[in-house]
């Protein structure tokens, strides 16, 4: 074999290895493509494509364009393998942290829906429960002010005139109460009591601000609520009288003021209050009072009836006609029998007996009364 034809033979060895490593390259750029196809078959890259085709940016270095990649992302990527069959996307891990984050945020999102879900199947719940526990209210009731139940689920009570009168009374009591107990005052205490005798503050409202007065430990005090009930002559009065005197040390001005109350008691106009108290008082203290005054009265009128006396004792003055006496005492005379025989209370039978027998002294029964009834209350 001449030069020539040894030179023939390695030009076409040459071409035969040229055109088996082009042959080889050709197989591995097609095994990548298919593995690239593969992969990409299931992303959806027209939201990337219209991104970049809406930018339109200059290629960079490193980017060639294909027929099957017109932006030539795809092209280099392949570029960017290092070895056949394993391929590194540049966007891979931004993805992957975005696929997670999304995933994490679906995730909080859901155990927060989760969440607000349970709370709000309690809420049901506990609601089911206090409509169970709360009266059922009627079907008719249409407007909430209608109700008959209040806030609490109590009963609604509609304000009456009595409730808006007791209302009344106790801001009265409260008022008088709060500005005679400030400091001795007899003007605005007179005040107080010419209310009360014209009837303006009715005995609701002018017996608990007394009983205050006489409550207090002040004397002074004391002595405004004697003069209060010496100035209003009536059963309630007296009893307060009497039940203030168990009280007040012997002697005392307190005790004093209420002996000269109790005297005028005595007087003809006051005998009407004692027959009320013999008759239907409850205070036993009271009766047996009641009945030693009238003793007194009886014994001041009765025994000096044929004398020039008048209602206060003095001289000089016209007395009274016989059948003004008469028809003042002798109402005395069955209630005061009545309590000689049937009381309890030793006291009591005592007083009564005596003040019994002053009248029929001077007003026997059989002796004639002018047509004045002489029954009791």
């Amino acid at each position: 074999m001449n030069k020539t034809q040894l030179s023939i033979v390695l030009i076409l060895a040459l071409v035969l290895g040229a055109l088996f490593e082009t042959v080889k390259m050709v197989k591995v750029d097609t095994h990548r493509n298919g593995q690239i196809n593969e992969i990409l078959s299931g992303l959806d890259l027209k939201p990337f494509v219209q991104r970049l085709n809406g930018r339109a940016a200059p290629l960079r270095p490193g980017y060639r364009l294909t027929q099957n990649d017109p932006m030539g992302e795809l092209q280099k990527l392949a570029n960017n393998q290092k070895e056949p069959g394993q391929m590194t996307f540049g966007d891979d891990s931004s993805k992957n942290k975005k696929n997670k984050k999304k995933k994490k945020k679906k995730k909080k999102d859901g155990d927060a829906k989760k969440q607000k879900d349970d709370e709000s199947k309690e809420e049901e719940i506990a609601k089911s429960e206090n409509n169970e526990n709360k009266p059922h209210e009627p079907s008719d009731v249409k407007n909430e002010s209608d109700s008959p139940y209040d806030a609490a689920g109590a009963p609604f009570i509609a304000e009456t005139e009595e409730d808006t009168e007791k209302q009344s009374v106790n801001e009265l009591i409260t008022k008088w109460s709060d500005d005679l107990l400030k400091t001795p005052d007899y003007k605005l205490l007179n005040e107080f009591i010419s209310l009360k005798q014209t009837g303006q503050i009715p005995n609701e409202v002018f017996y608990p601000v007394v009983q205050m007065l006489i409550d207090d430990s002040r004397e002074s005090m004391r002595l405004m609520g004697v003069f209060a009930l010496s100035s209003t002559p009536s059963q309630e009065s007296f009893e307060m009288l009497i039940s203030l005197e168990q009280t007040s040390p012997f002697g005392s001005s307190v005790s004093q003021n209420i002996s000269q109350a109790k005297q005028s008691y005595t007087s003809i106009n006051q005998l009407k209050v004692l027959q009320n108290v013999l008759y239907s008082s409850e205070n036993m203290i009271a009766i047996k009072e009641a009945a030693r005054l009238v003793n007194t009265a009886a014994t001041r009128y009765l025994a000096n009836n044929n004398t020039d006396v008048s209602e206060q004792g003095q001289t000089g003055e016209h007395p009274l006609p016989n059948s003004t006496y008469i028809s003042a005492f002798n109402p005395f005379k069955n209630i005061l029998r009545s309590l000689a025989t049937t009381s309890s209370d030793t006291d009591i039978i005592n007083e009564a007996s005596l003040a019994l027998a002053s009248i029929t002294k001077y007003i026997p029964d059989e002796a004639p009364t002018d047509g004045i009834a002489s029954s009791n209350i």
